[in-house]
C-alpha cells in the first residue's frame, strides 16, 4: 500500500510493546488549580480573558531573589495573553525555586512552566537552563528565540504537602520564566505516573480541526491540558461531528475532551496509511529514555451495514497493539502502552488498515511522554547547587475557612488566587456605594471600578442578612475552589471587622430572569436560539458542579435569578452561599433545614431533607420551563399554580404552541422546543430517580440546540439577536454558544512536536505570534 507520511521529530519519543486498551469517562477534577503569573508586580489578581482562571503574582511562592521586567514591545500583539508580557528573571545564583503549597499529599499533579523570551533584556540571547522538580531533573528549556513561547509540563505523584519547581542556571544565560500552573487529577488518571516514575510531554496533538488556530485546553478541558491543533490538508482528510462523543467506561485513564474527540483525520487516499516517525536525542543526563504514548480514536461516521474500519497499529514494522483495532461509533478509545520503551535508535509508528477494511485508517489525537525518576518531587535538591532559600506563602484570616459544606478540600488561603480588600478600598472601588445593582437574601450588589478599570460587582453583606459567617466563608472558599466557563468567578473577598463581601466578575446583563420576565432595563426579549444557548451553558455549569468538583458539590438554589449573563449572553451560575459538598458514594446529604426558593424546590427533598444532585436537576427544570414559556416558576393569576403543573397539563393535550412563549413569535424549530419542554419535564420528575443527571441534560441540550441551528432559515432572526420592536438585529455576530473562545495563533508554541513530509520540513503552525 502507498502511505500518507509525516514525521513528527520529538525532543525524544519512543514507544513501548506492552500496550493496553480502554474506554476512559469523562469525569474530571479540577478543584485547586494554581495559576501564577511570574513577574507580575503588585499583589491584584487578574482573570484571564479566554480561560476565566484566576491568575496571581508569584512573589509568594518564591523568595525575593530575581527580578521583575517586561518583555520588548515589539514582541506584544492583541492576541497575546496578559502572563506572557512579563517574566521574572534569575541573574544572580544557580538555583531559584518556586514552593506549591497546599498540595494533597499522595495526588497526581500536572505542572507547567512557560517561557517567552521577548528579549525582555535588550541583548537579544536566549537562554538555555534546566528546569527540576524538587530533585528531579525536569527538562531542558531551550529558549529558540525571542518571540516562540516554549511550554514545558509534567505529571508527577506528590508524595508530600508542597512541590518546587526549580530553574537552574547551567551557564548558557540567565533563566527566566512568564508562568506556572498547578492542575490536580485523580489517581486514576495516566496510571503510568506513579510514586517512582513521572511523565513529561513532549506533544499532545489534536487532529483534523479545520481552524489551525484553535487550542483546545480550559473549560473545554477541565484539567486544562493544552491540545494543539494539527492540520495538513495535503495529506490528511478532516473528518469531524458535533455530536457528543462518549466516554463509557469507569476507568477514568485519560477523560479526552469531546472537544477533541470530535475531530480526525484519515489519509486523502484510501489505499494510504497513517504514519509517524521519529528519531530519539538522547540528553547527557538521560542517554536512554523511555518513552510513552497514548492515542485516542473514535469513530465520527455512521457507517453502513457493509462498511468497516479496521486497522493495525505498529511499531518499527511489529505490532504496538496486538489485535485488529475498530474504533467505536462515537464513543472514546484509547491504545496505550504502560512501560515505557528505550534504546530504539529509530521509531516509525504506522496505522495500516487490515485486508477486510473498507475504510482507511482514522486517529483523533495522541499524547507522547518521556519519563522522568520522582524520587523525593516534593523536596529541594540537598546535593546539587545551593538552593535560595524560600519562604512559606503567608496565611490569611480565611486560610482555614471551612469548605463549603464542608468537604474535605485541601486547605489553601484565598491569597492564592484571589484578591484581599479593605472595607476603605471597597467604598473606593464604588465611589462610596453608589450604585446598586440588585440585592439578596446576602444584601446589596453595588457597581464598582478596580484601578485599572476593570468593571466588578460587589456584594455587601447587610446587618439585616439573614445569611451569616459560616455561608460567607463557605461562598467564598468556594468559589476559590472552582473554575468553570460558566459559573461567575470572585475576583477578591472583604473580611474587615464587621465588614464582609465579595468581589465579583461584573455580568452587564443581569440575572435571566428579568430577560424572561421583560421586567428588567433590557427593553428585548431572547429569541429562542438564545434561551437554548443560555440553558446548555447553565446545564454546563451544574455538571461541572456534580462532576467536575472533588468532592462533588450541589448548588441548593438554581433559580432564574441565579443565573447572569455577560454581555455576550454568556450563562453563569451564581449564589453559593447554600452549597453542599457531598461523597460520589453518599445517596444524599441530612440537613436539618429546608433552602431554596419556592417553585423550585424538590418535592423529594422538601420532604426527606435530603438534597441531592437531583435537587439541582429539578430546579434546573423549572428554569428550563421557564425558558420554553415565558413564565414564572410560580403563576399567581388566578390563583396560585405550579408552573409546572401548568405546563404538563398543556402538552399532554399535544399543545407546544400553547406553552410556548408567544414573544418569540413562532420563530423556531418546533421540534427543538418539543424536546426542550420534554427534558424539563423529565428533570421536575416527583421522584428524583426518574430525573435525569446533569450530563444526560447537557446532551440533549447539545441536540436542541443543533436542531435549531439546523433550521432553514425564513423569518426573525437566524443569528441569535434580541427581538425589538417587532424586528430583529444581531448584536452579538460571531458568538459561539459553546464558549470556545479559544481561537488564537498557536505558531510559535513549543511542545517538542515537529512535522516533516517526505518532499521536507515544514513547520507544525503557521508562522505569527505566541498563543494562550
Amino acid at each position: 500500500m502507498a502511505q500518507a507520511r509525516s514525521r513528527l521529530l520529538l525532543l525524544c519519543l519512543a514507544v513501548a510493546a506492552t500496550t493496553g486498551v480502554l474506554r476512559a469517562r469523562a469525569q474530571p477534577d479540577s478543584i485547586g488549580f494554581i495559576s501564577i503569573d511570574c513577574g507580575l508586580p503588585g499583589t491584584a489578581s487578574y482573570v484571564d480573558d479566554t480561560t476565566k482562571l484566576a491568575y496571581v503574582p508569584d512573589a509568594a511562592f518564591i523568595d525575593d531573589a530575581g527580578s521583575n521586567h517586561n518583555i520588548s514591545t515589539e514582541y506584544i500583539t492583541p492576541t497575546l495573553s496578559r502572563r506572557y508580557r512579563n517574566v521574572r528573571s534569575f541573574p544572580d545564583g544557580a538555583r531559584h525555586c518556586y514552593t506549591l503549597r497546599s498540595i494533597v499529599p499522595g495526588l497526581k499533579y500536572l505542572l507547567r512552566a512557560t517561557f517567552k523570551y521577548g528579549n525582555y533584556d535588550g541583548l537579544g540571547q536566549p537562554p538555555i537552563f534546566d528546569l527540576y522538580i524538587g530533585v528531579n531533573f525536569w527538562s531542558m528549556a531551550n529558549i529558540t528565540d525571542a518571540n516562540s513561547v516554549l511550554l514545558l509540563e509534567a505529571i508527577v505523584l506528590v508524595p508530600d504537602d508542597f512541590v518546587q519547581v526549580c530553574l537552574v542556571n547551567t551557564g548558557s544565560g540567565t533563566p527566566f520564566i512568564s508562568g506556572l500552573d498547578l492542575r490536580p487529577l485523580k489517581s486514576t488518571l495516566y496510571p503510568q505516573a506513579n510514586a517512582t516514575q513521572g511523565l513529561v510531554l513532549l506533544g499532545r496533538m489534536n487532529f483534523g480541526p479545520t481552524n489551525t488556530t484553535a487550542i483546545i485546553r480550559y473549560p473545554d478541558d477541565p484539567h486544562d491540558r493544552v491540545w494543539i491543533p494539527w492540520v495538513d490538508t495535503a495529506t490528511w482528510n478532516s473528518v469531524s461531528t458535533t455530536l457528543r462523543v462518549e466516554d463509557t467506561s469507569n476507568d477514568d485513564i485519560f477523560e479526552v475532551p469531546t472537544k477533541v474527540m470530535q475531530t480526525a483525520i484519515t489519509p486523502r487516499n484510501a489505499s494510504q496509511n497513517i504514519e509517524f516517525f521519529w528519531d530519539p536525542e538522547p540528553q547527557p543526563k538521560d542517554p536512554t529514555p523511555g518513552y510513552i504514548a497514548n492515542m485516542h480514536f473514535s469513530e465520527l461516521q455512521l457507517l453502513p451495514g457493509n462498511a468497516l474500519r479496521q486497522f493495525y497499529i505498529n511499531l518499527n514494522g511489529k505490532p504496538w497493539y496486538p489485535e485488529a483495532f475498530t474504533p467505536t461509533y462515537l464513543v472514546s478509545d484509547s491504545t496505550y502502552n504502560s512501560n515505557p520503551s528505550r534504546g530504539f535508535p529509530h521509531y516509525n509508528i504506522s496505522i495500516n488498515a487490515t485486508a477486510n477494511s473498507t475504510l482507511p485508517p482514522m486517529i483523533n489525537a495522541v499524547e507522547i511522554f518521556s519519563v522522568i525518576s520522582t524520587t523525593n518531587v516534593g523536596t529541594d535538591s540537598q546535593d546539587g547547587p545551593a538552593s535560595n532559600s524560600v519562604k512559606p506563602q503567608n496565611e490569611t484570616p480565611m486560610s482555614h475557612a471551612a469548605a463549603a459544606g464542608g468537604g474535605s478540600y485541601p486547605q489553601s488561603s484565598l491569597q492564592l488566587e484571589n484578591r484581599r480588600f479593605t472595607y476603605k478600598e471597597l467604598e473606593m472601588i464604588t465611589n462610596n456605594f453608589q450604585r446598586e445593582l440588585g440585592r439578596g437574601g446576602f444584601g446589596k450588589v453595588y457597581d464598582g471600578f478596580l484601578e485599572d478599570g476593570t468593571q466588578v460587582a460587589v456584594k455587601l453583606r447587610s446587618d439585616s442578612s439573614n445569611q451569616g459567617v459560616k455561608e460567607f466563608l463557605a461562598e467564598a472558599q468556594t468559589l476559590t475552589r472552582i473554575h468553570h466557563k460558566n459559573l461567575v468567578s470572585m475576583i477578591g473577598y472583604c473580611k474587615d471587622g464587621e465588614y464582609m463581601a465579595l468581589v465579583y466578575e461584573y455580568m452587564s446583563e443581569g440575572a435571566l430572569q428579568e430577560h424572561i420576565s421583560g421586567n428588567g432595563s433590557n427593553e428585548g426579549f431572547l429569541n429562542w436560539k438564545q434561551r437554548l444557548r443560555i440553558a446548555l451553558e447553565s446545564a454546563e455549569g451544574l455538571e461541572y458542579l456534580h462532576k467536575g468538583c472533588n468532592p462533588p458539590l450541589i448548588h441548593r438554589d438554581v433559580k432564574a435569578t441565579n443565573i447572569l449573563l455577560n454581555a455576550k449572553l454568556e450563562a453563569k451560575i451564581a449564589d453559593f452561599g447554600l452549597t453542599k459538598a457531598y461523597r460520589e458514594t453518599d445517596t444524599h446529604i441530612s440537613t436539618s433545614t429546608l433552602v431554596g426558593t419556592p417553585g423550585y424546590v424538590d418535592p423529594e427533598c422538601h420532604a426527606m431533607l435530603q438534597p441531592t444532585t437531583k435537587s439541582d436537576v429539578y430546579s434546573f427544570g423549572v428554569v428550563l420551563l421557564e425558558l420554553v414559556t415565558g413564565r414564572p416558576a410560580i403563576l399567581r393569576d388566578p390563583e396560585p399554580t405550579s408552573l409546572i403543573q401548568w405546563a404538563r397539563q398543556r402538552l399532554a393535550r399535544g399543545n407546544i404552541e400553547g406553552v410556548a412563549d408567544p414573544r418569540m413569535r413562532g420563530d423556531h424549530d418546533v421540534n427543538s422546543v418539543w424536546k426542550a419542554a420534554d427534558i424539563a419535564l423529565k428533570c421536575t420528575e416527583q421522584a428524583s430517580a426518574q430525573r435525569p443527571t446533569m450530563t444526560d441534560v447537557v446532551a440533549q441540550l447539545q441536540e436542541c440546540l443543533e436542531l435549531e441551528e439546523a433550521r432553514a432559515p425564513g423569518g426573525g432572526d437566524a443569528n441569535g439577536g434580541y427581538y425589538t420592536g417587532g424586528s430583529s438585529s444581531d448584536p452579538y455576530s460571531g458568538y459561539n454558544a459553546y464558549g470556545d473562545g479559544q481561537y488564537t495563533d498557536v505558531s510559535q508554541i513549543s511542545t517538542g512536536f515537529e512535522v516533516e513530509h517526505n518532499f521536507g520540513r515544514v513547520p507544525t503552525m503557521p508562522t505569527g505570534p505566541a498563543a494562550r
